[in-house]
């Protein structure tokens, strides 16, 4: 059962979820789930949109959320966390290794809450990470 669900759920992750399972499965360093999601054409160098929101509170008690701006990829990730096999993998298999990356909040709610925070430029509460 699961080896004919599989790809299904995989090509739609592809296409409505940017690639997730990818991302997902390298930051859980799980080269098995990799390699499934790259044979289901996931992008190798999407940008990472699986970060949560975080919440701040202000000397009121009022919360509120900031999303997380991000354009770290599988390789950036890989990276990051020491993983030297799936980093070889990943390079191998096309991964860009110079595209660049920011990790921050997005300031600007106007564009998080359209839909897509990732349709404007990066805030400038992001940093620059190269690796």
């Amino acid at each position: 059962m699961h080896t004919i669900i599989a790809p299904f759920i995989l090509e739609h992750d592809k296409k409505v979820n940017f690639s997730s399972a990818l991302l997902l499965s390298v930051k859980k360093g799980s080269m098995e789930g990799v390699i499934r999601a790259l044979s289901h054409g996931q992008d190798i160098n999407t940008a990472d949109r699986t970060l949560f929101d975080i919440f701040i509170a202000d000397s009121d008690g009022e919360c509120w959320r900031i999303p997380i701006f991000s354009t770290l990829t599988s390789l950036n990730w890989a990276s990051f966390y020491g993983n030297v096999e799936l980093v070889t993998y990943l390079l191998a298999n096309g991964a860009d290794f110079q595209q660049r990356a920011e990790l921050g909040f997005q300031h600007s709610l106007g564009t998080y809450e359209s839909g897509d925070q990732w349709e404007s430029e990066p805030s400038t509460g992001a940093i620059r990470i190269e690796l």
